[in-house]
């Protein structure tokens, strides 16, 4: 396998400490660890996992291994950072070598990580916006779910609660 880094539709940040990745098709962020940024971006398509795993010691990641490599770029194809998912050979891993594997990684700080959020759509992303009839309504201590947002048909007016009414004010 000759894993392939998918580049169309992302936004990318490098950062110092890590690289951020904005999915523009999937609405996901993702932050990825600077091994697993380094070999996201190694993922070229002519590289195989061991070819990898020597080019990140070459470049001073001497804990890299074909394990390592394996583990990143499960992680970066559940993420739909590849082209295509990888699937290891033998497919029946052996988990409490994988386990062994993670906890020396994870000791020696090379943790190839990629930590990804779902992003709110832009409708999502709008403060709420309530009518004076909806804020007046007065259902409970909320006021109908529009408590501290801005009355629409009030301009500069927000709904607020004065002792058991809400209105725009």
């Amino acid at each position: 396998m000759k894993p392939l880094a998918r580049l169309d539709r992302l936004v990318v940040r490098d950062l110092p400490e890590e690289t951020l990745v904005y999915d523009l098709e999937n609405d996901r962020a993702h932050c990825l660890s600077p091994v697993a940024s380094r070999l996201w971006r190694l993922c070229d398509g002519t590289r195989t996992v061991r070819e990898l795993a020597e080019q990140l010691r070459t470049e001073g990641q001497a804990a890299a291994n074909d394990d390592m490599v394996w583990i990143a770029l499960e992680r970066l194809g559940k993420s739909r950072l590849l082209r295509e998912r990888p699937v290891r050979p033998g497919s029946t891993t052996d988990l409490a070598r994988r386990r062994v594997v993670m906890r020396g990684l994870k000791a020696a700080g090379l943790l190839p990580f990629v930590l990804s959020i779902v992003a709110p759509s832009a409708s999502q992303a709008q403060s709420i916006s309530c009518s004076q009839a909806k804020c007046t309504s007065n259902n409970g201590a909320t006021c109908s779910g529009c408590l501290g947002a801005r009355c629409s048909d009030a301009p500069g007016k927000r709904c607020t609660r004065v002792g058991n009414e809400c209105n725009c004010r």
